[in-house]
C-alpha cells in the first residue's frame, strides 16, 4: 500500500518536507564545509511520512524526500543508503537511532543498522548521513522541526478560514535532488 492509498497522514507531505529543507538547507550546507563537521564535504538526507502502525506501507513508500549534497559520483561510501538505513531503523522501531542503540539494545535486530544520526519526532522520521553522527543528529533535528513548524502554520490557516476538518491530503511523487 503506498502513502497515497493510505490516505497520506501528513497533508502535503512532500512539498512541505522540500519547503522545510530550503529553509534549513542553507544552514547544513553551510556546516559541511567545515571538516570537522563532515569531513568529505557530502551528506544525504531522507524524510520519511508519519504513518500510524495500521496504515503503514512498504518502507520505501513512506520516502517523501531524498537530498544529497556533494557530487555523489565522488562520495566514497553510499551516504544516501546509510541515511535510509538510518531512516528504516526509526521508522521500523518508532524511536530515535540514538534512543534505540543506548537505551535498548536489545531490541536491535540482525540487518539493522548501528549508526546515529536519524530522528523520530511524534512520528515523523528524518534521517541524515555524513557528517559526524552528532552533526547528522542535529541537521535531522532541525529539518524535523522545522517540517512540524510548518505543519503547525498550514494547519492555523485552515483554522483561520473556517475549516473544521483537514482537506483531502494530496500525494506527490518522492522529490528526489540530483
Amino acid at each position: 500500500m503506498s502513502v497515497a492509498e493510505a490516505g497520506g497522514p501528513l497533508l502535503g507531505a512532500p512539498a512541505r518536507a522540500t519547503e522545510a529543507l530550503g529553509r534549513v538547507l542553507p544552514m547544513i550546507e553551510q556546516a559541511v564545509t567545515d571538516p570537522a563537521v563532515s569531513g568529505m564535504g557530502y551528506l544525504a538526507i531522507v524524510v520519511l511520512t508519519p504513518m500510524p502502525a495500521s496504515e503503514r506501507a512498504r518502507f520505501e513508500d513512506a520516502v517523501v524526500l531524498e537530498h544529497a549534497i556533494g557530487d555523489r559520483t565522488a562520495w566514497d561510501v553510499d551516504y544516501l543508503a546509510f541515511a535510509r538505513a538510518k531512516a528504516r531503523l526509526c521508522w521500523e522501531h518508532g524511536c530515535d537511532g540514538r534512543t534505540l542503540l543506548q537505551t535498548m539494545p536489545h531490541r536491535v535486530r540482525s540487518g539493522d543498522s548501528l549508526l546515529i544520526g536519524a530522528v523520530h519526532l511524534d512520528g515523523l522520521v528524518v534521517a541524515v548521513s555524513g557528517a559526524h553522527p552528532w552533526y547528522d543528529e542535529a541537521f535531522a533535528w532541525a529539518l524535523a522541526t522545522m517540517i512540524r513548524a510548518l505543519a503547525h502554520r498550514d494547519l492555523d490557516a485552515l483554522a483561520q478560514a473556517g475549516a473544521h476538518t483537514a482537506p483531502q491530503a494530496q500525494t506527490g511523487p518522492l522529490q528526489r535532488s540530483p
